[in-house]
């Protein structure tokens, strides 16, 4: 009976925790791309900054502002462009954090493989404005010519927690063809 008991425990646990993942899925690009956030976010209060080179597919923030996730969408098609020539310019440009951002340090930044697809993925840390230390990991990938830019962060890098969702949410990138 006991057994059973626990059995049917667990099996309520999985149902509910399956029930959670889904709750906080955000799918984009007609659901070719998905990811999905350890904890519940929302749009931005603000609207999206406009640019002439990319559309913000979204922007959300946990309620506590600690937490978001940016993904941009390239608006012109751009020449088939080689990922790790694209990472080396990338990793440059933030190069120039160093004098800007205090405690600005590279973390990673590295061209992966994750679903049969390469990613340039950078990682970093560096300290805000309102002092604040910020975690950031940033997977960027040409799909149809135009550059897909997923961005994670936390305003709380030294606590545990709020890192790992970072990490959760940019290992549950998934995008198909």
């Amino acid at each position: 009976m006991r057994k059973r008991f626990h059995v049917v425990l667990g099996g309520l646990f999985l149902w509910f925790a399956a029930e959670v993942a889904v709750a906080n899925q955000i799918r984009l690009l007609d659901g070719r791309l998905s990811l999905g956030t350890p904890v519940d976010v929302s749009p931005r209060r603000l609207a999206p900054t406009q640019s002439p080179q990319f559309s913000v597919l979204t922007d959300r923030t946990s309620s506590d502002g600690t937490f978001s996730v940016l993904v941009t969408y390239g608006k012109r098609s751009l020449e088939t462009r080689n990922l790790a020539d694209f990472l080396r310019d990338k990793v440059s440009s933030y190069n120039s954090l160093n004098g800007k951002a205090p405690h600005f340090r590279w973390i990673d930044h590295r061209v992966v493989e994750r679903h049969g697809r390469q990613w340039a993925e950078i990682c970093f840390s560096h300290d805000n404005a309102s002092g604040a230390h910020v975690y950031t990991r940033c997977l960027s990938c040409f799909v149809e010519g135009h550059l897909l830019e997923i961005w994670a962060l936390t305003r709380r890098a030294t606590d545990f927690a709020q890192k790992s969702y970072v990490d959760q949410l940019i290992g549950s990138v998934r995008l198909t063809s």
